[in-house]
């Protein structure tokens, strides 16, 4: 069910009846790695994956539930990842699990906002 929906999304997609134009939010997917935090843990950064085509973001307008990135660039596909401080990440979470919320804009003015959640441990 769930390679069903993830296929009809994808079609949705291609066809632009997700993509909305000014002021309308779309949902892109959101993949946030580490996928485990431990807030007493050493470490450097966090990354958001996204489906969002790097070259129609907008990089002034992100944030990571309420998070500045510290730098973003296109993967090999040319979809937007991310990177975010991660000791700002742990200041923002508590155990047992959180949910982190990637906002951002289109150049278009088309709003997105996708999440995912992150196992935290002390």
């Amino acid at each position: 069910m769930k390679s069903r929906i993830r296929v009809l999304w994808v079609l949705c997609l291609a066809t632009g009846l997700l993509v909305g134009t000014g002021g309308s939010t779309q949902a892109p997917e959101v993949s946030v790695s580490p996928d485990t935090v431990s807030i007493n843990a050493y470490g450097n950064w966090m990354t958001v994956q996204t489906s969002i085509r790097y070259s129609e973001a907008d990089p002034n307008a992100l944030s990571l539930s309420g998070l500045a990135p510290d730098a973003l660039w296109p993967d090999e596909w040319g979809r937007l990842v991310v990177r975010f401080d991660l000791n700002g990440v742990k200041a923002i979470v508590s155990p047992p699990r959180s949910v982190l919320i990637l906002r951002g804009q289109m150049l278009d003015g088309t709003l997105y906002e996708g999440a995912d959640t992150i196992r935290v441990r002390n």
